[in-house]
């Protein structure tokens, strides 16, 4: 240091040492930090949390505000981000009928178009961003769609994806990661939400399961309506098993086992204490028991939420589900306003599979094949569990003044 500090001084006598000036940006750069960045830790790992002073800087921060990129999921505090092509589900939802259809034609499911980015500071980030300018949606959801499963829930989603304008998400990733998550704190659904709605009027279709955290979304946003979609009870039975008579190929730990009874080593709140109720023992259920346990307490839940909602939620039957949305539901409950455009779109809908992932497919009703294939052990655990949930929902339906 002597050597080098006496070097300095030969070429300039008037300056500060390397030291000094060292220093001085130290001072400088850390008093800026300081200012710029407050500290978070999420499952173990550091995250930055902006505040008003921060700004886009690398070119993916500019992507995130700008809408350009899309939050496809969730990850130990990091949001992963992509790029989706939202035009190929608004020309054709029935071929791209659940998110992850949509992020596999997007190129997202490669590693090269996957970008992580800390997940509270992406939202600190847009926020600021909306603020400055004066953005007219503020990261609302415009309506909620749940669902028993396999009732018709994909279909309602693919007619609010038929709405010009509007954008749709059928059983996203990043929700469903957040609150599976240890380290999310409550308001990062909340957060995952606003991101995912800040450019166009956007609606949510949760999966089944996340019915069990209805509660939750929907007092999070009073104003916001939702729907909750049910059928049939031996018929939904049916869907999950297939319509066979013979099940034992679906027996407990086979690879068979339909969605709805895989749950068993871990069961949703107060599905044991039903099954315990009635059989006198969670250990006697039969897949076709504890199935039907499950989707008896999603209709309860939705049946709590659509209590406490002052008219926000609603159920909406499978049995003419399209022509209720589009005569009644879309305008008087979500507020839609619906053009000639629109509703020729919504009668094609009405007309193709679902779930096709193919052009062309037909739908062609179901309702009577099903009730005719349904086993006697589906009909009996579905009029055990189900039937007393749905004869409420189908009520309170019906009750409902146009």
């Amino acid at each position: 240091l002597p050597t080098l500090n006496s070097a300095f001084k030969a070429k300039s006598t008037c300056q500060p040492t390397v030291i000094t000036i060292l220093a001085v940006f130290s001072f400088v750069g850390l008093f800026v930090l300081s200012q710029t960045f407050s500290k978070d830790f999420v499952d173990g790992e550091r995250v930055f949390v902006g505040t008003s002073n921060l700004r886009p800087g690398s070119n993916l921060e500019q992507k995130i505000v700008e809408g350009r990129v899309h939050l496809i999921d969730y990850q130990a505090g990091n949001g992963i981000f992509c790029e989706l092509n939202f035009d190929l589900h608004k020309q054709n939802p029935s071929m791209y009928p659940m998110f992850r259809d949509l992020v596999k034609a997007s190129g997202c499911n490669s590693a090269g178009n996957r970008q992580r980015y800390g997940f509270k500071k992406a939202v600190a980030l847009a926020r600021d961003y909306d603020l400055a300018n004066d953005h007219p949606l503020n990261g609302v959801p415009q309506g909620f769609i749940f669902h028993e499963s396999r009732c018709g829930s994909t279909l309602a989603a693919n007619a609010f994806a038929a709405v010009e304008n509007t954008r749709v998400y059928s059983e996203s990733a990043p929700i469903a990661s957040l609150i599976a998550s240890t380290s999310a704190d409550p308001t990062s659904i909340k957060d995952a939400l606003y991101i995912m709605s800040r450019f166009s009027p956007t609606y949510f279709k949760f999966q089944s399961v996340l019915t069990f955290s209805i509660l939750d979304i929907t007092e999070a946003y009073p104003s916001v309506p939702f729907i909750f979609v049910y059928r049939d009870p031996v018929q939904v039975m049916v869907s999950h098993f297939k319509g066979s008579a013979n099940h034992q190929s679906q027996a407990r730990g086979s690879a068979n086992t339909p969605n709805c009874a895989r749950g068993r080593s871990h069961p949703q709140p107060g599905v044991q204490a039903a099954l315990d109720s009635k059989l006198g023992s969670f250990g006697k259920a039969s897949s076709e028991m504890f199935c039907a346990a499950h989707l008896s307490r999603i209709c309860e839940e939705a049946l709590k939420a659509i209590s406490r909602s002052a008219g926000k939620g609603l159920p909406l039957g499978y049995e003419g589900l399209v022509d209720k949305l589009m005569a009644d539901y879309m305008e008087t409950h979500f507020s839609l306003k619906l053009t000639a455009t629109d509703k020729d779109r919504l009668v094609y809908i009405s007309g193709s599979y679902s779930k096709a992932r193919t052009s062309g497919a037909q739908f062609h009703g179901d309702s009577d094949e099903k009730d005719k294939k349904a086993s006697p052990m589906v009909v009996e655990a579905a009029g055990m569990f189900m039937k007393e949930g749905f004869d409420e929902l189908q009520a309170l339906e019906a009750s409902r003044e146009l």
